[in-house]
């Protein structure tokens, strides 16, 4: 059985000066529905196309903003370009594994906020699953 570390954002309001991390075996829970969908959808949009010796076309070029664009107006655009690639890609994957959810089936990720300030740049994604479920995500970026 292959095993992933899943991450989860917390509430600044609800976050102690310290935190462990306990990887017990016993106590692992299965990520299911949307969040199943988000975590399948940000592991392609995080993954630099090529770097997959198995499946060379996996994967986008979200991790090269900083080379590929040097404005906002271009980094959006390389924003929503990562995006679509990681959908249809995702969306394959889903139509070749019938044992998935509806709720773990990808229907669209959109661009919900797009900030680029003095270098800065804060990106949030919406994905939605063919059940209606949604579930939004920070997306992890170095900044350009």
């Amino acid at each position: 059985m292959a095993l992933d570390i899943h991450l989860q954002l917390v509430d600044p309001g609800e976050q102690t000066g310290r935190g462990a991390f306990v990887f017990d075996l016993g106590a692992l829970r299965e990520v299911t529905g949307a969040q199943k969908a988000l975590n399948r959808w940000l592991l392609l949009l995080l993954t630099p196309k090529g770097s997959n010796p198995v499946r060379p076309t996996e994967g986008t070029r979200f991790s090269e903003l900083q080379l590929i664009a040097n404005n906002a107006k271009d980094l959006e655009a390389a924003v929503l370009e990562a995006f679509d690639d990681a959908t249809e890609q995702l969306r394959g994957y889903d139509n070749a594994s019938p044992g998935l959810l509806q709720s773990e089936r990808i229907r669209s990720a959109s661009l919900t906020r797009f900030n680029y300030v003095n270098g800065s740049l804060e990106v949030w994604a919406l994905l939605t699953t063919l059940d209606g479920s949604r579930v939004q995500a920070l997306l992890p970026f170095v900044n350009p």
